[in-house]
């Protein structure tokens, strides 16, 4: 019997690739290609492997390739059929053989390892329309012979101990299907980052409603560059078609419709190349054919439609008082707003209308000033800071900074618990100088109040969280709908014995921020949020970045004594 039965596709595939790249296998980077920009990538994957490379892929490829400091990780959640395993073979390979980085790259399985990024590195290399550096080898591995410095490896382990990564100054870190990673594995992998120039890049479909590759995605945006490849996108589905596909979301879902809009709002129309339509140059990506078939099929079942063609999460709408998909619409609107706010003259760009500060004590939460200017919350810090005396004296400074007209009508404390003696002092300041407080008025809320409305009374807490929420929802008229700033505008933040930091690696997520806080109902069909004591017990962070902004919608005339029925 012929050996090659016994072994997969791939096996076989690879034995012959490793004996003709022993032969003509070349020792030298391919340097007309070694830019390292996106242009370079592109030229490379068209001349040297016939691949045309779509704009979704191009973006993400100019976001890795081109990463400024201090980001050095990027994570890729995509629908199904969008060319994620592809674009990643392709930059391994380009990595390897034009900038001579080492790489190291894994997914949940061995045969994943193989069939996956490796199998397409595999039948890349083998049609190449020149010799490449390195020989293919089976483990699988790319080696350069006499060259121990320059490398690419796939590995798989369900060993902790096996998974902790190799540290090298040029080390790349590819990770597919990530989502099905286990936290344990995460953290063995994370060792390898500890150079300062090493790069990951995490692609998967977010199939799972926890986990390490949902979190990338919330509590640590701040540190990823994260992007959406839905099915959508294909360049095998024209834009008109798209616009079709989203009428039949819609009709199924008027919510979900509305997330997944900017998806055909931003797509490109790919241009045909040679004269062949895209079907045929992007063959194997998602055709408008097979996206019409999934939706009829999946219609009662949403989070089929979200994970496997929007490439969202599953929906967290039910549990949470900001849930991901309102973070980001949010989000997504104050960019918007930014926009248009930049093309104004001076005289006609929107003021601060009032300021909030959410109070901390001792230990890591933070005490954050926060303010509403226009239709944009914005952060003028955030510190660790726990002396009163300290935060007057920042909250002084900023004050200071603006111009009379510019300052806001009030600044609203919780003044429970530590917030009283903040309040007090603040107070003290607004007497003693009013030539830095101008017009503004302190004012303060307690957590334990509840509306003035015996019949329908809500916790005061519990309500201007909603307002909040309610305010940043897509369905809200344009004029009244506030936006959130993304996670790479966080807020000053001042930290004891530290340097003052504005972003990087140190400073917090304002989505993780914004997802921390559950609701339920209680028996009186109120909506609830959790207390602190209730996100410690979940081990959630204290979501101080949305309790400040929570607190931008407390009113001077809201009812400061608690009526009971």
């Amino acid at each position: 019997m012929d050996s090659n039965f016994e072994r997969s596709s791939t096996e076989v595939l690879s034995l012959q690739l490793e004996e003709v790249s022993k032969q003509k296998a070349s020792s030298r980077p391919l340097y007309e290609y070694g830019g390292g920009t996106v242009e370079d990538f592109e030229r490379y994957c068209w001349e040297v492997h016939g691949v045309r490379i779509y704009h979704q892929q191009r973006v993400i490829a100019k976001a890795y390739l081109e990463m400024a400091p201090p980001f050095r990780r990027i994570a890729v959640r995509s629908g199904h059929s969008v060319g994620k395993t592809t674009l990643l073979a392709l930059l391994l390979d380009y990595e390897f053989s034009c900038l001579k980085n080492c790489i190291l790259s894994s997914a949940p399985g061995k045969e994943a390892v193989k069939d996956g990024i490796w199998k397409e590195v595999l039948n890349r290399r083998q049609k190449a329309q020149r010799a490449l550096p390195g020989i293919f080898l089976r483990t699988p591995e790319l080696r350069i012979e006499d060259d121990a410095d320059w490398w690419a490896k796939g590995f798989f382990t369900n060993e902790p101990e096996r998974a902790q990564g190799k540290k090298h100054p040029r080390l790349r870190v590819y990770l597919d299907e990530a989502s099905g990673f286990p936290q344990w594995f995460w953290d063995a992998v994370d060792s390898s980052m500890s150079s300062a120039h090493t790069r990951m890049i995490a692609t998967g479909n977010p199939i799972h409603a926890k986990g390490r590759f949902r979190n990338i995605f919330t509590d640590e945006k701040s540190v990823w560059i994260t992007f959406t490849i839905s099915s959508l996108h294909s360049p095998c589905i024209s834009v008109a078609q798209a616009w079709e596909l989203w009428e039949m979301i819609r009709e199924i879902s008027p919510e979900l419709a509305q997330e997944c809009r900017h998806q055909v709002e931003e797509k490109v129309e790919e241009p045909w190349h040679d004269g062949q339509p895209p079907e045929v140059v992007f063959d194997g990506l998602a055709a408008y054919s097979w996206v019409k078939e999934k939706l009829i099929e999946w219609a009662g079942d949403l989070d089929k439609i979200r994970t496997r063609i929007l490439g969202l999460f599953p929906s967290d709408s039910k549990s949470k008082v900001f849930p991901d998909s309102l973070i980001e619409a949010a989000q997504r609107f104050w960019l918007e707003m930014e926009e248009e706010e930049d093309e104004l003259i001076d005289e006609d760009k929107p003021k601060i209308h009032r300021a909030s500060i959410d109070p901390a004590g001792d230990g890591p939460d933070l005490t954050v000033l926060s303010f509403l200017k226009g239709q944009r919350i914005h952060y003028a810090w955030a510190t660790n800071e726990s002396d009163t005396t300290k935060q007057t004296e920042m909250v002084e400074e900023w004050m200071e900074s603006l111009d009379a007209d510019n300052k806001p009508k009030f600044i609203s404390i919780d003044y429970a618990g530590v917030g009283k003696g903040l309040y007090d002092q603040l107070l003290k300041s607004r007497r003693e100088k009013p030539h830095i407080w101008g017009r503004t008025r302190v004012i303060k809320y307690w957590p334990g109040t509840r509306a003035n409305d015996a019949q329908q009374y809500v916790y005061l807490v519990d309500e201007i969280h909603f307002i909040l929420a309610d305010k940043m929802k897509p369905s809200t008229p344009y004029a009244e709908r506030i936006g959130i700033p993304p996670d790479d505008r966080v807020p000053y933040i001042e930290k004891k014995g530290e340097e003052p930091q504005f972003g990087g690696v140190k400073s917090c997520s304002i989505t993780g921020h914004f997802n921390t806080r559950d609701f339920a109902e209680d028996e009186q069909e109120r909506k609830r949020i959790d207390g602190k004591k209730q996100i410690e017990k979940k081990q959630k962070k204290s979501p101080d970045l949305s309790d400040s902004a929570a607190g931008l919608f407390i009113s001077p005339q809201m009812p400061k004594i608690a009526v009971l029925d």
